[in-house]
């Protein structure tokens, strides 16, 4: 319908690890000005003119990310940036399709995280800590989280479930061997009568 005509562009949600990012004002004479040229460079990733030509969106990966809204502006005036990060704003950017190089979407969380933190940090950002990037899965071992459970306030009934655990997988392959048993020495016949 958008190829046909009738719409300026098209609106796309924020989810996943996908991030937007609006920076207005920014483009005089078809030339980014020094601090977006910065941001853009940093950051690799797909680059268009925004719909009144004079701004760009930026579109990122940035999964694990975790953006603090009490350390990190959504919207930083002074800089005439606007972020819009999965999760935290239900809101949508426009995409116009007017590119400025030829780059996919990609992650580049560590670009991002500096960033934020020259651009987007608010002014009491001090007593806030610095941005978290979750890791994908556990960052702990097998070990780690068992030695943890055991060490816990309830860590004395975690053992013994532990230890019930174990005495019923025990009781359930002793069972299963000696029903093998009975069967391979044909000795079934004794406990069921064949007619």
């Amino acid at each position: 319908m958008y190829d046909q005509g009738g719409y300026d562009s098209i609106g796309i949600g924020m989810f996943g690890d996908v991030i937007a990012i609006d920076i207005d004002g920014c483009v005089e004479d078809g030339k980014l000005n020094a601090m977006v040229t910065e941001v853009v460079e940093a950051l690799d990733n797909y680059v268009e003119y925004s719909i009144s030509g004079t701004g760009i969106h930026l579109w990122i990966k940035a999964p694990g990310f975790v953006y603090d809204t009490k350390r990190y502006y959504i919207n930083n005036q002074k800089a005439h940036m606007e972020v819009y990060p999965a999760g935290v704003k239900n809101k949508f950017i426009v995409t116009t399709g007017n590119a400025l190089n030829r780059k996919d979407v990609n992650e580049c969380t560590e670009a991002f995280a500096e960033i934020v933190e020259k651009y987007m940090v608010r002014p009491n950002a001090d007593k806030v800590k610095e941005p978290k990037v979750r890791p994908a899965g556990s960052y702990l071992s097998d070990e780690s989280v068992l030695r943890k459970m055991f060490e816990a306030k309830n860590g004395e009934k975690t053992k013994l479930l532990k230890f019930h655990i174990i005495l019923f997988a025990r009781f359930i392959i002793l069972l299963v061997l000696f029903l093998l048993y009975i069967i391979r020495t044909r000795c079934y016949n004794y406990i069921i009568p064949v007619q």
